[in-house]
């Protein structure tokens, strides 16, 4: 199951949001902690980035759509290299991305796969502009058996 913030806009720095966002769906919901997963687009990307390798010990995964690491607020080899865990992260970017261009994505994935975390990544054509489809038919499928390791 997909859970979404009604939340439309997330601001840099509100990490503690998501994570509380997750308590808040888990008093109302049964959530099987193994298996939640991180995930954004353009700025949510950046954000997902950030709290799923800061914080990967509560996640199984990281999804992003036409996003960038670089962006994430510290050094991309820092938050690979801090990370709990060697988290599953599976990213989708637009070769014709000119907010997220497809020469800086491509270098995060070099940091992410020397860093030994498990990277699926795609780049398609297509602008900054995304539709959902990438989300249904291939992000969260990649997601499907990913599990965080027990402690």
């Amino acid at each position: 199951t997909v859970f979404r913030s009604p939340l439309t806009e997330w601001m840099f720095g509100d990490d503690d949001k998501v994570m509380a966002a997750v308590e808040d769906i888990a008093k109302c919901f049964w959530v099987d902690r193994s298996k939640i997963v991180v995930g954004g687009y353009s700025s949510g990307g950046q954000l997902a980035y950030r709290v799923g390798l800061k914080q990967a010990d509560k996640f199984a995964g990281i999804l992003i759509e036409n996003s960038g690491l670089y962006a994430a607020g510290d050094t991309p080899a820092k938050l690979t290299a801090n990370a709990a865990w060697k988290i599953n992260i599976a990213h989708s970017a637009h070769t014709g991305d000119s907010v997220f261009p497809i020469a800086k994505v491509q270098a995060d994935w070099s940091t992410i796969t020397s860093a030994g975390l498990p990277l699926r990544s795609q780049a398609v054509a297509g602008t900054h502009d995304g539709d959902g489809k990438e989300w249904a038919s291939w992000l969260i499928p990649a997601s499907a058996g990913w599990t965080k390791p027990s402690k």
